[in-house]
């Protein structure tokens, strides 16, 4: 029997900050953040990036997380609860996935996820680098639409080679990915998979689903 955990290249930590290169551009609220604006300590989008500057700076682990936020590839987004210049209460970041709005939106659960409550999450970075694997459009357009990682699309090819009966389940939340094959049936190997996911995903992960099987 063989499977393959899918873990996307998703950190939590409970602060950070900085500039980045690469195709940075200013990102506009969501919906969500809106409304939380009203309730909660909102900066400010120069304050935000200040605070999240200040942070990089004058803390070593904020700064050794950072750099490896920037070491990944794919769009990625960073993004921080904060409510004042020199406290972070959460941040969470996204990388290696399809789409900026995908990236954008796994940051801000990440984000979401830990937060107190006393300031909204915002996405502060985003970027866009090389592709941590060589997945190509057909490759992604070959696989579900429910994807949303190059990490995830590269999982379903390993899935596609896997032998006998077999089945792909997706964590729905954080979009981690769990397959196993060589079952006796297809009952057996979708049973395999959702129970791979169900104890494998982290906690972000919302419900499990079989998105194919054979």
């Amino acid at each position: 029997m063989k499977y393959l955990k899918g873990v996307l290249g998703l950190v939590l930590i409970s602060a950070l900050v900085a500039c980045a290169p690469l195709h940075q551009h200013q990102h506009q609220p969501d919906q969500a953040e809106e409304q939380l604006q009203g309730q909660t300590k909102v900066l400010d989008s120069h304050d935000i990036k200040q605070a999240l500057e200040l942070g990089i700076n004058n803390e070593p682990w904020v700064e050794k997380l950072y750099k490896k936020y920037q070491s990944k590839g794919g769009y990625k987004a960073l993004a921080i609860a904060s409510p004042s210049l020199h406290h972070i209460d959460t941040l969470g970041y996204s990388a290696g996935m399809l789409t900026a709005q995908f990236a954008r939106q796994r940051a801000l659960q990440w984000c979401r996820a830990s937060s107190k409550g006393i300031a909204p999450c915002r996405v502060v970075v985003e970027q866009s680098a090389q592709p941590p694997y060589r997945v190509s459009q057909a490759d992604i357009d070959h696989a579900p639409a429910q994807l949303k990682s190059y990490n995830s699309v590269r999982r379903y090819q390993a899935y596609e080679q896997g032998r006998g009966h077999k089945a792909f389940a997706l964590a729905t939340g954080s979009g981690e990915t769990f397959w196993d094959d060589q079952q006796v049936s297809e009952k057996t190997a979708r049973r395999k998979a959702l129970n791979l996911c169900n104890t494998y995903k982290n906690r972000i992960a919302g419900d499990c689903e079989i998105l194919r099987s054979q």
